[in-house]
């Protein structure tokens, strides 16, 4: 939980934050964070011009001025009020000189220390946005009295005294006329003032003396316990500028910081990494998803083939027996060509010839295609015909028959017929021609033979392809 340690003069008190307010509280646990607010009489403020300076020529610039200022005091910071890293401009300086308190403090406390701040710096910070650019501002608390004043929303003077009812307002009016005798405003206007407090019993008195009394804005509103500190605890707990704590005070802290952007970094490169390689992890996961697809797979038939494997032993025959015979079955006997393929070949050879007949028609199975009709060699004598480059390694059937053309066709008329049986069956996926009277007939001529005469039967044969086979042989139960 977000804790506070006030400091002043009184000693020191714990605020916590609930429901919106602040109220006191016990000493903070160690999973607590820690901002501490000093309001201290030892405070310091001072504003510098800075030169045209660049990057270590200006740091080590304000350095120098800090050292000077403070005697190398560890409790102290610097601030841009004006200008930036390329211009000239003005530098708050603030510095708090106790140490012991603030040692004393923090000796007691095992929490995390976010920084220490000091009120006056706070109070500068909150006038520059909130209160008129010329101002007094008056913070009162139990035993003393905080002016702070802004000169063009510059602050040239703070003051911490000792309070009470009567000499508060005479504080004020000393600060006003230390003022005009330093010429920081002018004798007879006195500047506006901003009183953080109960100004019932010393308005009359301001009004008299010239000093306006001006209301208290939105950001400055008390509020709950706390009261007129409530609006600098709200700025405190933003971690604003001008923290003074040395950074072994605030260790913890910073490494708390770095770990989450190591987390961060971590998370951002994590989800850099996906966004860019999306495609490649989404190929890995179907891949992956794929993978688990075909472990089942391998499983549930692994379980069905074990399950038939007992279901066979139960039967009393041998599982090799049946694994044999199942593969003959799938190889050979699923594979061969059947009647059917081998009639309706046949019967599309004189599909176009009414009268020609068919005679001694047989069919045996071969392993060689170029071993079939006798020792013939296949003949491919169109495009369609030319095996495909697995049909060598397939087994093949050779189909013998002969065809009976009519007598009263002449030797052409018998030709042409011949010519067209010959380009029906080739016209046929995966059928060869090896053997046909016109070949027959051709051969005999150029050996000087008479060839086949009109009235010899037209012996024809074929070689047709088996049905492809598993690609894969079963497994052996």
């Amino acid at each position: 939980m977000k804790t506070v340690l006030l400091i002043d003069p009184t000693g020191s008190r714990f605020f916590q934050r609930h429901k919106g307010l602040w109220q006191p509280s016990p000493p903070p646990s160690r999973k607590d964070t820690l901002w501490m607010l000093l309001d201290l009489p030892e405070e310091t403020l001072e504003v510098i011009d800075i030169p045209r300076l660049f990057g270590r020529d200006r740091t080590s610039y304000i350095e120098r001025k800090l050292v000077a200022a403070f005697q190398g005091s560890q409790y102290c910071t610097a601030h841009s009020l004006s200008g930036g890293m390329l211009s000239p401009g003005k530098i708050m300086l603030s510095d708090i000189s106790a140490t012991q308190d603030i040692d004393t403090a923090l000796e007691k406390l095992d929490t995390t220390l976010i920084g220490i701040w000091g009120s006056a710096a706070l109070l500068s910070l909150m006038a520059r946005k909130s209160a008129p650019p010329d101002v007094m501002l008056a913070l009162p608390s139990e035993h003393q009295l905080r002016i702070v004043v802004m000169k063009n929303r510059i602050p040239v003077l703070t003051r911490c005294v000792q309070h009470d009812a009567e000499s508060e307002i005479n504080e004020i009016l000393l600060t006003q006329q230390y003022l005009e005798n330093q010429r920081v405003i002018e004798r007879g206007k006195p500047l506006p003032l901003l009183f953080l407090g109960d100004s019932s019993a010393s308005s009359t008195r301001l009004t008299n003396a010239g000093i306006t009394l001006l209301p208290p804005p939105k950001a400055f509103a008390p509020k709950g316990e706390s009261g007129w500190l409530h609006p600098i605890f709200e700025l405190l707990v933003t971690s604003p500028p001008c923290q003074i704590a040395p950074l072994p005070l605030r260790a913890r802290h910073h490494a708390g910081n770095l770990r989450l952007l190591a987390y961060l970094g971590t998370v951002a490169s994590v989800a850099t990494a996906l966004l860019i390689n999306e495609s490649d992890i989404s190929a890995l996961y179907a891949l992956h998803e794929r993978a688990n697809t075909i472990t089942t797979d391998i499983g549930r038939a692994t379980a069905q083939r074990d399950q038939l494997t007992e279901r066979i032993k139960a039967s009393g025959v041998d599982p090799e027996s049946v694994r044999r015979a199942t593969q003959f079955e799938t190889q050979e006997i699923s594979t061969a060509p059947d009647a059917n393929d081998i009639l309706r070949i046949a019967a599309s050879a004189i599909a176009k010839l009414p009268d020609a007949r068919i005679h001694d028609l047989t069919f045996n199975i071969l392993q060689d295609p170029t071993a079939s009709c006798s020792g013939a060699s296949a003949r491919d004598a169109s495009a369609g015909t030319v095996p495909t480059a697995g049909d060598d390694t397939l087994r093949h059937a050779e189909i013998q028959f002969k065809i009976m053309l009519p007598d009263e066709l002449s030797a052409h008329e018998k030709t042409d017929a011949r010519k067209r049986i010959a380009s029906a069956l080739k016209s046929i996926k995966g059928v060869k021609v090896l053997q046909d009277p016109l070949t027959v007939a051709r051969n005999a001529i150029l050996k000087g033979g008479v060839g086949a005469t009109d009235d010899t039967p037209d012996q024809w044969c074929l070689s047709l392809p088996w049905k492809t086979p598993p690609s894969e042989t079963p497994e052996q139960p």
